[in-house]
């Protein structure tokens, strides 16, 4: 910054110099000084700002380098991880983040996470305006055995602008298993206040996340977003959010072995789940449900969502609506072929339009008693039906059924439908 200030200057100088000709004695002095007060101001500026940053530069990106990270990666990073605790290293550089935030970049390689006393988390995110990032899936963070806690935590009062993004976290749930003690402080990302004020504008974004004991993702906060991510197995959830608004969108789960819920919120108004694929591998079962929005909580979306059952593998329910003024529009869901079928349920003041059902009945849990209406129109039943007792709100619309149903036959009789082979 400094070369190219003084070449800039040398070429002002020479430039006034071909002028000099033109001008009086007077003329010319006035315009050197007046140039090189200028001059001076400005780079005292930029030697203020370079000494203030000496170590991490103007771009205020602090980097750190795991114990097998590359040579050229280890050379030239501000910290150094050994592969044993490397939540220290990385929290030491979190630290380092001035009042006005930072990034803090993870090189390729192997970090091992174990708790910090106290704190319930093993990398703690303390600061607003932080980034916090890796350089894609060779950036993997392990939890090591017995340690029972979240591998990241984000955790203040009222934290704002934090981004965590573009790394591998490994859980390790048969090596950190539940002893009641912490209850869902075993999360992979977790995000909470330590007051009343919520967090806001939290993004966990392009991870790769799998195996926590409790959920994969855990935020609660006002403008969170869980986007672009793969997400793999957890006990719980493979993520939720509370309070809201919330995102949910563009993630691929996979689930492998048991699993509770897929994708949803709690406690939340104004969640947003979109976009996502949800595969249900032949060894995988979600015992409650594959999208979940709160009951007593309103203005939920669940859109352009898709869901495939290997064979062999189970889901109970595709969608648990619980909350009002739902709208689910342009889900594809295919579940398993062989009994116990998969349902869904949906709560009064609910648009369900344009959905494809596949071996998967709908059925209803009006907790509103019939005052606000639930519209069902142009969706597709492929061996599924409307089953279970129609709440007296329900306004139904043109739907297809495969098979076709007979004249005779009623949405309001539980049906048997064949199956998908």
């Amino acid at each position: 910054m400094v070369t190219q200030l003084t070449q800039s200057a040398v070429e002002a100088k020479v430039a006034l110099d071909a002028h000099r000709g033109q001008q009086t004695d007077l003329e010319y002095g006035h315009q050197v000084r007046s140039f090189a007060v200028r001059f001076v101001v400005c780079l005292t500026v930029t030697l203020f700002l370079v000494a203030a940053y000496p170590l991490y530069g103007s771009a205020q990106t602090i980097t750190v380098a795991a114990c097998d990270s590359l040579p050229s990666s280890i050379a030239k990073a501000n910290f150094k991880a050994n592969c044993f605790s490397d939540q220290d290293v990385i929290n030491q550089a979190l630290a380092a983040c001035p009042a006005g935030g930072c990034s803090v970049m993870l090189y390729e390689g192997h970090y091992d996470i174990r708790a910090v006393p106290g704190t319930l988390g093993g990398i703690l995110i303390t600061k607003s305006n932080v980034h916090l990032y890796g350089v894609g899936a060779a950036t993997q963070l392990r939890l090591a055995d017995n340690q029972k806690t979240n591998v990241i935590r984000i955790v203040g009062d009222g934290l704002q602008n934090v981004t965590v993004s573009d790394m591998s976290i490994d859980g390790n749930f048969n090596n950190n298993i539940n002893d009641g003690e912490r209850s869902y402080e075993f999360c992979g990302v977790r995000g909470t206040s330590s007051s009343s004020n919520p967090l806001q504008n939290i993004t966990v974004e392009h991870m790769v996340i799998k195996d926590s004991y409790r959920l994969n993702v855990y935020l609660w906060g006002t403008n969170v977003k869980i986007i672009n991510n793969i997400l793999g197995d957890a006990r719980s959830d493979s993520a939720e959010c509370i309070t809201g608004p919330c995102e949910i969108s563009g993630n691929y789960v996979e689930i492998a072995s048991a699993s509770g819920y897929g994708l949803g919120s709690d406690t939340a108004d104004t969640v947003t789940i979109t976009g996502n694929i949800v595969r249900v591998l032949r060894t995988g079962s979600i015992s409650e449900a594959i999208f979940r929005t709160w009951g007593g909580r309103y203005r939920n979306v669940l859109a352009n969502n898709q869901v495939i059952v290997d064979p062999g593998g189970f889901v109970n329910m595709m969608f648990d609506i619980r909350g009002y003024m739902n709208i689910i529009t342009g889900n594809v869901v295919r579940a398993q072929d062989t009994p116990p079928r998969a349902t869904s349920s949906i709560n009064g003041g609910s648009v369900v339009t344009g959905n494809f059902f596949g071996n998967s009945d709908l059925s209803f849990k009006d907790t509103t008693t019939g005052h606000w209406p639930i519209l069902v129109d142009g969706n597709q039943f492929f061996y599924s039906s409307i089953v279970g007792t129609l709440p007296s709100g329900l306004v139904m619309g043109s739907n297809a059924f495969f098979p076709a149903l007979a004249p005779s036959q009623s949405p309001t009789k539980a049906q048997t439908p064949a199956r998908i082979h």
